[in-house]
C-alpha cells in the first residue's frame, strides 16, 4: 500500500507504510493468538487517541499480487541483498491471514475517511507512466501538482 498526499506549494508526498497500516499487522497477531485481548485494547486505546493526528491521503494505491508471487520477491531480494534475514520465514499462510486482517480493519479506515483506493494487479510490476495516469484519473490534485512541477523545471 503506498499512501499519496497532495501537501501545499505543489509537492506531493508518498509513503509505504503508515500508522494504519501498522493497524493491520498488530491485528494480525492479535487474531492469531500472538497479542492477548487486554495487549490489543491496549494498542486499539492508543491507535483511538493518535487517530486524530492523521490525515488520510489523498489516494492510496493497493498493490495486489499472489502470496506466491510475493514470496518469490522475497526470495529474490534476499539473493540480491542478502541482508533480508526477518523476511526469511515470511509463509504463504502468514500473508493470507494478514491479507485478510489488512481488508478487515486497515481498508476500511480508508473507506471511512473518503479515501479514493486504486487497487492494482501486482503479478507483474507497471510503468510508472500507467500508475500515474491512474493515480491522476482518481485525484485531480495531484495532476494539477503534477502539472505545475513539471512546469517549474522545464527549460
Amino acid at each position: 500500500m503506498l499512501g499519496i498526499y497532495v501537501l501545499h506549494e505543489h509537492k506531493i508526498a508518498i509513503v509505504d507504510r503508515f500508522l494504519p497500516s501498522d493497524m493491520g499487522f498488530e491485528y494480525n497477531m492479535y487474531k492469531n493468538g500472538l497479542i492477548d485481548e487486554l495487549s490489543h485494547k491496549a494498542y486499539m486505546r492508543q491507535f483511538e487517541a493518535m487517530e486524530k493526528y492523521i490525515h488520510a491521503p489523498s489516494v492510496l494505491l493497493n498493490l495486489k499480487c499472489s502470496e506466491e508471487t510475493c514470496i518469490q520477491r522475497i526470495k529474490d531480494r534476499m539473493a540480491a541483498d542478502g541482508d533480508r534475514d526477518s523476511e526469511c520465514a515470511v509463509t504463504k499462510d502468514y500473508l493470507q491471514s494478514l491479507s485478510e486482517s489488512f481488508n478487515e480493519v486497515v481498508m476500511p479506515w480508508y473507506k471511512k475517511r473518503g479515501t479514493p483506493i486504486i487497487e492494482l494487479d501486482w503479478e507483474e510490476y507497471k510503468s510508472i507512466d500507467l500508475i500515474l495516469k491512474l493515480i491522476e484519473s482518481v485525484c485531480p490534485l495531484i495532476r494539477s501538482s503534477l502539472i505545475s512541477k513539471s512546469t517549474e523545471t522545464s527549460p
